[in-house]
């Protein structure tokens, strides 16, 4: 399996480099940056029979979850 960490913009081609060689895949968020990419990266996974997930390990941290309450006092935002 890929861990795959790197800057955004790289994202899609090293997920379709390893999904195309049969690797399970995790990427951090943004994982791509178009729609279109996340279909081709869905199609390539389905074909291949391999897992590609996002990671999102900070979304129920309870320190990110009480900022993001926080966070709304300040108006509209996006985080």
């Amino acid at each position: 399996c890929a861990i795959i960490f790197t800057p955004d913009d790289t994202h899609f081609e090293i997920a379709m480099e390893c999904i195309e060689r049969g690797m399970h895949v995790m990427i951090t968020k943004p994982p791509v940056k178009t729609l279109e990419e996340h279909a081709a990266i869905a199609e390539a996974a389905a074909r291949k029979g391999v897992l590609c997930v996002i990671e999102v390990h900070k979304r129920y941290d309870p320190m990110y979850a009480d900022a993001a309450d926080r966070i709304q006092n300040l108006g509209p935002f996006s985080f």
